[in-house]
């Protein structure tokens, strides 16, 4: 079935930016048996890449993925997704000393998925224009039948930023954290169930506890601890509906909530004569508790400053001196600054403009565009040609990289379309004979919706439409005027703000406001505001 094959890339691709040392053929044959457990995970120091900002990944672990796809039952059964310990540190770039290798291996990872996102909205483009000559029928049904056959947990996720180089006499933290997150099936009565057979209605729960945002001042870090303490503390504090870490200074939650979906696939078949909705969504929020200290306030503002400093500071790590104080290491930041003029500013210069570099950079551009073509048009790509476009693509810069491909794919569509036309004209005699040449092109690796245009048979094709109540070319559904098809719903139990003094202590000014309904209704009102010590309901009495 053409599904295997395309999942097994899709995560082959997706895991293979994110974690080290991933076999992608056991990965694959996992996929295949329809069962895939990968445990003790190591995230790649590149994994924070994507946010363009100053930081580093220096410890990342992924405790547990499962993945479990009925391929036999695909239309019926459950497709079953389990991420557990998810646990991440980051530190600013600038507390990482310089290795060139690791610096090197992550500028190329980082170009790859600069292409990657780029060759993403490409095909988001094409699907987009493909997907207007369909009716938004199809669209409809096939995510219906996702949303209906998906079983997600998420669960103990803990991501933490340590910074010692913003105010090296105070240090701080500040991370996020969730106990779980569940999407589940469930029946009409909202009791988790598994759904088989047909019905006229499908019902989702989603379950979130304790998703939460802390920021710790003065802090303990986590960098200086050993690997199995670090993983302990990883997972002791994380804050869930029963308890809270002692110590942990919130701005944000812990939040509960539950929200209940509710799909009508077929509106027009439902016998309510379109009073029930396609989509209800019903989002029911307990408590949303953000305060802030000011000590929390003064990091904030001195991370945002360093931020700005680090990321103008970042083309010159290279050049930085293994030192932590000015005083007493003139003679190191001369020279650093000496080298950082010369190198980036005086000889790159003299460099770009001279004669011989451009000569060789267009030169490069051409065997680029060459290399590239001939991926377009082979089956299986040379691993040696494959290797001089991994390099071109690193040295050539990221927007001639576009432009070259923009190009050479214009030419392949263009040679293609000819060949067609002659093959066409030739007719049946010449074709016979050998008349009309043909060009082998394939589509390219990263287009997942050509994948399956390209790799279903007509009884699969088929086998998914019936699978989803897909008809083509049927007339669309005219609803009335005064149909709702999405009805949402959200209500809001409490909402406490608060500000407080030093490190959230009683020794400084501090004030509150507590917002609940009025009179069991959905509009919070304000029910007080008043001067003293925040609510324990906010920060657990450590805020």
């Amino acid at each position: 079935m053409v599904f295997e094959s395309v999942v097994a890339d899709v995560l082959n691709r997706f895991l293979g930016d994110y974690v080290e040392n991933l076999d992608g053929s056991q990965l694959k044959l996992g996929i295949w048996g329809g069962d895939v457990v990968l445990k003790d995970l190591r995230l790649k120091d590149s994994a924070l890449q994507d946010l363009d900002l100053p930081i580093k990944t220096v410890s990342g672990y992924l405790g547990k993925l499962v993945l479990k796809i009925p391929w036999k039952n695909l239309y019926t059964a459950p497709v079953v997704v389990l991420v557990e310990r998810l646990h991440l540190l980051a530190v600013p770039s600038q507390g990482v000393a310089y290795n060139r290798e690791k610096e090197d291996a992550n500028a190329r990872d980082l170009r790859k998925q600069q292409l990657s996102r780029y060759e993403r909205r490409q095909q988001l483009a094409d699907t987009s224009e493909k997907l207007k000559e369909k009716d938004d029928t199809f669209v409809e049904k096939l995510v219906t039948q996702i949303i209906k056959n998906v079983q997600v947990t998420v669960q103990d996720i803990h991501i933490r930023y340590e910074d010692q180089i913003t105010a090296p006499d105070t240090p701080f933290a500040l991370g996020v954290t969730l106990h779980k997150l569940c999407l589940e099936s469930t029946d009409n009565h909202w009791k988790p169930a598994i759904v088989t057979d047909a019905v006229r209605q499908i019902y989702k729960l989603v379950s979130l506890d304790s998703l939460s945002v802390y920021w710790n001042s003065r802090t303990e870090l986590y960098g200086q601890l050993s690997d199995q303490e670090r993983e302990r503390r990883f997972i002791a504090e994380i804050a869930t509906s029963d308890s809270v870490p002692p110590g942990a200074k919130y701005i944000l939650g812990p939040i509960n909530a539950k929200a209940q979906l509710k799909l009508n696939p077929k509106p027009e078949h439902d016998g309510s004569g379109f009073q029930i909705p396609k989509v209800w969504l019903n989002l029911v929020l307990e408590q949303l508790a953000v305060g802030v200290t000011k000590y929390q306030y003064w990091d904030m503002m001195e991370l945002l400053q360093s931020m700005e400093r680090m990321t103008l500071a970042q083309p010159y790590r290279k050049y930085r001196p293994q030192v932590t104080q000015y005083h007493g290491h003139a003679a190191e930041w001369w020279r650093f600054a000496y080298k950082c003029v010369l190198n980036e500013m005086v000889r790159r210069r003299r460099r770009n403009w001279s004669w011989v570099h451009m000569k060789s950079y267009r030169d490069m551009c051409r065997r680029y565009a060459k290399a590239y073509k001939t991926k377009l048009t082979t089956k299986k790509v040379p691993p040696d040609v494959q290797a001089r476009i991994d390099d071109y693509e690193f040295k050539l810069d990221i927007v001639n990289v576009i432009m070259i491909r923009q190009k050479v794919q214009l030419e392949v569509d263009r040679q293609v379309e000819r060949q067609k036309k002659e093959k066409k004209e030739s007719g049946w005699f010449g074709g016979w004979f050998g008349g009309g040449s043909k060009t082998d092109t394939t589509a390219d690796d990263g287009d997942i919706a050509k994948q399956f245009e390209a790799a279903m048979t007509p009884e699969e094709r088929q086998k998914l439409y019936a699978a989803i109540d897909y008809q083509e070319n049927a007339a669309p559904t005219e609803y009335p005027a005064e149909f709702e098809a999405v009805q949402l719903a959200f209500r809001l139990g409490t909402l406490r703000l608060a500000c407080r003094g030093r490190g959230g202590h009683s020794d400084g000014p501090s004030c509150e406001w507590t917002a609940v309904p009025d009179g069991g209704g959905e509009s919070p009102a304000i029910a007080s505001t008043r001067s003293g010590s925040a609510s324990a309901a906010l920060a657990h009495g450590n805020v």
